[in-house]
């Protein structure tokens, strides 16, 4: 029988999980009709390229899968799954395709004529430190954007749209929150991933 976690009861309300179903949800609710393949809870496509050592034998593929049943709470599961290869077409490589070219893009901070995040900046002030960020796209377009951490340890914030960018900007920020203890935010790696539309980008960079 599952028991509660009972620290799930102590999340922030940045929590991503929490906050990736609110994001799909307020899509769905502004395009009704609209189908929404969901890469971060729901149908997800994992692009792998096989190579088989000799193409004359089949591939045999072994999946087990560890995962979790969410809604307010995490209720974890296991999946297993076996498929054989045979090459020649496949029923599924225009998915396969399509979820490839949606897989983030790694460029350069600053990479990018019309989709790119130009700036990541710490700013200091009376409260808690903060990370700002500002990301170049093309007009009218609603850019999601994630931080990672340099570790699986790690649980920053999502970071969240305010005011005051740049004509041709949109800027983003969230507080220095989430590293485990005894870690430091000075010189840590992060990466952001930036989805626009059927468009991802994925920059690495580190806190000064």
């Amino acid at each position: 029988m599952p028991r509660i976690n009972e620290a799930f009861l102590n999340l922030r309300a940045s929590y991503l999980f929490a906050e990736v179903k609110r994001r799909t949800q307020a899509h769905r609710d502004a395009h009704p009709g609209v189908r929404l393949i969901d890469l971060g809870i729901g149908d997800v496509t994992l692009p792998l390229a096989i190579v088989p050592q000799n193409v004359k034998k089949p591939v045999v593929l072994r999946l087990k899968l560890d995962y979790a049943v969410c809604e307010k709470l995490c209720v974890p599961a296991e999946g297993k799954s076996e498929l054989v290869l045979a090459g020649g077409p496949s029923s599924q490589d225009t998915a396969l395709a399509a979820a490839a070219a949606r897989v983030p893009q790694k460029v350069a901070l600053g990479q990018g004529p019309t989709f790119a995040i130009k700036s990541v900046r710490r700013e200091d002030g009376t409260g808690r430190p903060r990370i700002v960020i500002d990301v170049a796209a093309p007009p009218g377009t609603n850019v999601a954007l994630f931080a990672e951490g340099p570790a699986p340890n790690w649980a920053l914030p999502v970071p969240t749209q305010i005011e005051g960018a740049p004509a041709g900007l949109q800027r983003f920020a969230f507080e220095l929150d989430g590293a485990p203890p005894g870690a430091k935010y000075e010189g840590a790696a992060i990466t952001f991933t930036a989805v626009a539309g059927d468009a991802a980008i994925e920059v690495a960079t580190h806190l000064d």
